[in-house]
């Protein structure tokens, strides 16, 4: 496993000659991200639909820019127009995204549901305890 140092130093190689087109592609890509929700930003009311069609529009460009970066520490040459390249593949990375949240949903109802059917039996052992208590105490003549 690479450590951190040599990650970087192999990141810093693979920019070498291109710091100011990455600059440029990273600044375009924060503005095409976040330009939409600005006007929401602002007026601090944010519409979860509307929010969540924009982010599901720009789904692709995120993907674009991961792989645009990740192409550079492989060696290919960074170009522009190459972040714009996951909405040529829509709906892969949708299906993707989506199966993603849905089996990220299903485990965490995994833990949930446990934790919630342990809540309640936990509940229920301090009445135990009490009706444990009160028969040593006062014999077997207790009312539930």
């Amino acid at each position: 496993m690479k450590t951190n140092s040599e990650l970087k130093n192999r990141a810093i190689d693979a920019l070498t000659g291109n710091w100011g087109l990455g600059a440029v592609i990273t600044l375009v890509y924060g503005l095409v991200m976040n330009a939409p929700t600005l006007p929401y930003r602002i007026m601090e009311s944010v519409a979860s639909s509307s929010f969540s069609l924009i982010a599901l529009l720009l789904l692709p460009l995120g993907f674009g820019y991961t792989v645009l970066f990740l192409d550079v520490i492989r060696g290919i040459k960074l170009d522009f127009a190459r972040l714009f390249d996951g909405f040529k593949d829509y709906g892969r990375i949708l299906g993707t995204m989506l199966l993603t949240t849905v089996y990220t949903f299903l485990w965490t109802l995994l833990l949930v549901i446990p934790g919630i059917m342990k809540s309640y039996s936990s509940e229920r052992l301090s009445g135990v305890a009490v009706r444990c208590c009160h028969r040593e105490k006062y014999g077997d003549d207790v009312r539930s």
